[in-house]
């Protein structure tokens, strides 16, 4: 089942026939308090990577804590991305005015760590947690000390929301493939302008190199954004690929026209990662009003326990 992604819960309860228009159908709770765009500017991510650690925890937003987090604690790159989907599939049928988005992220990387087989001791993340969540803040006025019996009891509900699916398909793998794709190129174009394996072909190497490294930024871009939850992994990074052969100054069309994918699938999604980027400017725009507003309405901290579950997931 976790070998193939057409016959996955990924695909079959996840993907499938859902559109954009599903994702912004769910939530209602926290659509009584907030706008679509203030909601998708609480997930979005910051791609700038000129701001620090030292930034406080309210210009944060959620997917990029996972992503601060991960480095400081040394972890697989998967876990991190793995955590991401968590997050947002968690989001889909549930609300921020029910579970704290500080504390599911801490829960769904702790998860995170244990499905890809490289559980992270639960007090490490805890107190890294609380380190993200209270840097900046009074300590009279922090109200996020989540305690590891807080982190386990979320989890739970993380589960349930989930469905129990728990198995993820990445582009990743995928694009590993893209390595011999580009190469391909190369050698086209060699033989194309005549030319022998001499030092000429090291200076196209480097070439594929930056390509390579572009469409790995890309295909980790796309978790900050619907393309993720709604491609196959492989369609996502076969487009990041073809973003970065054009990019370099290849022919795309011509080296994937060999290449057994739907073609205008391909071109959607090289159009969708544009529109992404012009998405963010608009959703930039309202993320601190959006920031506000989630502090008047996540749950009371200091409440002695939460007695909210989990709302009823979709059925499969």
């Amino acid at each position: 089942m976790g070998m193939n992604f057409w016959h996955s819960t990924h695909y079959l309860y996840w993907m499938k026939d859902v559109t954009k228009a599903d994702l912004r159908k769910r939530n209602p709770q926290d659509r009584r308090h907030l706008a679509d765009d203030e909601i998708d500017s609480i997930h979005l991510a910051n791609i700038s990577r000129w701001k620090t650690m030292l930034m406080i925890w309210w210009f944060l937003v959620f997917a990029e804590v996972l992503e601060e987090i991960g480095p400081r604690l040394r972890v697989r790159q998967i876990i991190i991305y793995t955590a991401i989907i968590f997050y947002r599939r968690f989001y889909q049928t549930q609300s921020f005015v029910n579970f704290d988005p500080h504390l599911v992220v801490g829960t769904v990387f702790f998860l995170a760590s244990k499905v890809e087989e490289s559980q992270l001791s639960l007090t490490t993340v805890a107190s890294v947690l609380h380190h993200y969540t209270t840097t900046g803040v009074d300590e009279d006025e922090s109200m996020y000390t989540f305690q590891d019996k807080d982190i386990l009891e979320c989890e739970f509900y993380v589960i349930e929301a989930l469905q129990f699916d728990l198995i993820l398909h990445h582009p990743f793998p995928s694009l590993l493939q893209y390595g011999y794709i580009n190469l391909y190129c190369i050698s086209r174009l060699l033989r194309t302008n005549n030319l022998s394996l001499d030092c000429r072909f090291l200076d196209e190497f480097e070439i594929h190199e930056e390509c390579l490294q572009l469409a790995w930024q890309l295909v980790q871009y796309s978790y900050r954004t619907d393309i993720i939850l709604l491609y196959p992994p492989f369609m996502v990074a076969y487009a990041a690929a073809y973003i970065s052969c054009r990019d370099a100054g290849y022919d795309a069309a011509q080296v994937f026209a060999s290449v057994n994918i739907k073609k205008d699938l391909l071109l959607k999604i090289v159009g969708e990662f544009q529109e992404a980027v012009e998405d963010e400017k608009r959703l930039y725009a309202v993320q601190a009003t959006a920031l506000e507003k989630l502090e008047e309405i996540i749950p009371d901290a200091s409440a002695a326990e939460a007695e909210a579950a989990p709302s009823a997931p979709a059925e499969k």
